[in-house]
């Protein structure tokens, strides 16, 4: 009996379990990421990176001192923020006092005002998440959160500045004012107390405070007066105090930030001020007559500016929207965010942070993305590029301000277009986008050229250059400090290089050797002295060695540099040589083939001698046919590399010398004298030998 084979029973496997995507989780990452990221970069890194090391901290430590000293900002002097921003400082600069100096004094302070603000940095960025994902849903409120912890701004003035609890209170305001919540009442007096503390902290709050009222108002209308109230209360709370404890101070402060004078906006420029944001300095401060007073003059009407602000935010917050949906609140916030930004009479580098968190809030697209890099780099630009390396150039500022002004103006259009839909072309778009960034390539570019030329009219080695390139050939040096000056403006022009002469003298002219002969080629070669001690040794040997193998041709001083110049050789002819006593021989001469005029005519003057000599110089004189000297070139031989002295009985000595002469006919004598002056007579009894006529071409 045949028993068939029962087929396998196959089990099918059940597919692994996909872990749950819960953009809540992804965001605790970021903020985790972004919590640890900020922190190593408090304890390692200085703002400003290699362009300036500067921060908005190091000015607290100038007003902190008198603090030391018993005096307070509002009771005895007074400042250009609200109050609870310099007490904020005075508490961290108490903190840090208990702490042992590091050898930076700025270490333990930065850590005591850094930690806080990073606390308001991480809520910041958890409100970037949770307004966005009330407007546009999870994963864009991820994606704007991811924009604002991946933008440098942010990170820089955690760093260097304070604002960012003033950008938390804005966030947190509008996040309370938000519609459909529960307990409409409550988040009122929450989000009136937020901004009217942030109101106290820095000003730029106050521009939400419109837009949030109206939401309330819309929402339940105890709730618009709760808000009004909290609001009220807050500020009314922080200064008090101050009011009662010195009134003409605390006057004084608060005048000193409305009637400062205009920096870095188009009211600067139109009142002719093209420099960074001025303020008394402390030790004036104690006169609150001083508050009031202009830094320089006014010429545009500010106060219309202001009041024209002012009736357009509250135009756009009293037209008919939709208050219901969550996009109207933010909108409207941003929009009047914008214009208190556009009217403003200054900006300071750190503002940018307050259009960047609405912006990555409305737009956590591509176009928030174009808006927020564009923002930031015209910033960074201004800050530290423009005001550190620029000398406060009026052209540069004027190109800045006014690119950073149409961004303003046309995020102020964008916000109007979430509220009332604008019928603007998406191709028009995407080119606005490409006309920005290309304006922004060129004025980067200007920039760059700016400080190339600004660089070159400021260097002290200007003539230097100037010479150098008027001259044209090769140019080497021995000094690693001067090669890196002036590089940058001859490199491109003709070729510079560094000669090392360390080692044995042998190794190094052996490896330029190449170097110069093809240099001696293309054209003259100047050998630049700095002038510095350090480069005296190094640089006298090199041109001893040029003297041996190139014909030296003059030298130039400058006020701080030498020019020592050399030139190749073409094809030479031969000049007859002459017999000197005392066992001296000139065995020939060798000139230029084609020798022009201007330009300078190597000759080189073979000897030898039978005996051991004393010092002798060589002079080599060309006549007119009058009989008169019209060019000379006296000295030792080889330009003292190869002194006379050191002559070995036998060998043949190569004089390199070089004559500039005018258009005809010259004759040449050469000759030795020593230390007296006194020639050394030939084997005839002259006292110079004739080397012949040459002839010179124009």
């Amino acid at each position: 009996m045949t028993i068939a084979a029962r087929p396998a029973e196959t089990t099918a496997r059940p597919e692994p379990a996909q872990p749950e995507w819960r953009a809540d989780r992804a965001m605790l990452g970021l903020v985790a990421l972004v919590i640890a990221f900020r922190l190593a970069a408090l304890l390692s890194w200085r703002p400003g990176g290699y362009v300036v090391d500067w921060s908005e901290r190091y000015f607290f430590g100038f007003w902190l001192r008198y603090v030391d000293a018993g005096y307070l900002p509002f009771r005895d002097f007074w400042m250009e923020y609200p109050p609870l921003l310099p007490y904020f400082g005075i508490a961290a600069h108490w903190l840090a006092g208990w702490l042992p100096l590091w050898r930076d004094p700025q270490l333990w302070f930065s850590l005591t005002t850094g930690l806080p603000l990073l606390v308001a940095d991480a809520l910041t960025l958890i409100l970037v998440y949770l307004i966005g994902r009330r407007l546009w849903g999870e994963l864009p409120a991820l994606l704007g959160a991811a924009i604002w912890a991946s933008l440098l701004a942010p990170l820089y003035f955690f760093l260097s500045g304070f604002d960012g609890p003033a950008v938390l209170a804005i966030l947190t305001a509008l996040w309370l004012a938000l519609p459909g919540s529960r307990r409409p009442l409550l988040r009122a007096a929450l989000a009136g107390i937020v901004l009217g503390l942030g109101v106290q902290y820095k000003v730029l709050p106050v521009a939400v405070a419109p837009a949030i009222l109206v939401a309330f108002w819309v929402a339940a209308r105890p709730a618009a007066a709760v808000f009004a109230g909290a609001f009220a209360a807050a500020n009314l709370a922080v200064m008090l105090p101050f009011l009662l404890i010195n009134p003409q101070l605390t006057i004084a402060s608060y005048a000193s930030i409305l009637t400062r004078s205009s920096w870095e906006t188009v009211y600067a420029l139109i009142d002719g001020y093209y420099g960074g944001g001025l303020v008394a300095p402390v030790d004036q401060r104690f006169d609150p007559a001083i508050a009031f007073q202009a830094q320089h003059p006014a010429r545009f009407p500010w106060t219309v500016v202001t009041l024209a602000a002012a009736a357009l935010i509250a135009l756009a917050v009293t037209r008919r929207h939709d208050w219901h949906k969550p996009i109207t609140v933010v909108a409207l916030g941003a929009l009047s965010l914008f214009v208190l930004l556009i009217a403003s009479k200054g900006w300071s580098a750190q503002f940018v942070v307050y259009p960047l968190a609405v912006i990555v809030v409305l737009w956590p697209s591509l176009r928030g993305t174009v808006y927020a890099l564009l923002l930031s780099a015209v910033n960074v630009l201004e800050w530290p590029f423009w005001l550190a390396m620029f000398g406060e150039n009026a052209a540069i500022l004027t190109f800045l301000v006014l690119f950073r002004t149409v961004l303003l103006v046309a995020l102020t259009i964008e916000c109007w277009g979430l509220l009332q839909p604008l019928a603007i072309p998406a191709p028009a778009r995407r080119l606005a986008a490409i006309g920005a960034c290309v304006v922004l390539l060129v004025g980067t570019v200007g920039m760059a050229w700016t400080y190339y030329d600004d660089a070159f009219r400021k260097d002290p080695y200007r003539p230097l250059m100037e010479a150098l390139h008027a001259s044209g050939g090769t140019v080497l040096l021995t000094d690693p400090v001067l090669y890196g000056e002036i590089r940058p403006f001859l490199g491109a022009r003709q070729p510079v290089r560094l000669l090392d002469v360390s080692g044995s003298p042998t190794g190094w002219m052996t490896r330029y050797a190449r170097t110069v002969s093809d240099a001696s080629r293309d054209g003259p070669i100047a050998l630049v002295f700095s002038g510095k001690d350090e480069d005296r040794a190094p640089n006298a040997a090199v041109e001893r060695w040029l003297a041996t193998i190139a014909f030296p041709a003059g030298e130039t001083w400058l006020e701080n540099a030498r020019i020592a110049r050399f030139v190749g050789a073409g094809p030479l002819d031969t000049l007859p040589g002459a017999s000197f006593s005392g066992g001296v021989t000139l065995r020939h001469a060798e000139i230029d083939r084609d020798p022009r005029a201007g330009k300078a005519i190597p000759i080189a003057l073979v000897w030898s001698a039978t005996a051991a000599l004393p010092p002798y110089s060589v002079f080599l004189h060309a006549y007119d046919a009058a009989g008169a000297i019209v060019a000379q070139r006296d000295g030792p031989p080889a330009g003292g590399a190869l002194p006379t002295t050191d002559w070995r009985p036998g060998q043949v000595i190569v004089d390199r010398r070089t004559l500039v002469l005018p258009p005809g006919e010259y004759r040449l004598r050469v000759g030795l004298y020593d230390s007296n002056g006194t020639r050394l007579p030939l084997a005839d009894g002259t006292d110079a030998a004739d080397l012949g006529t040459v002839r010179v071409r124009p």
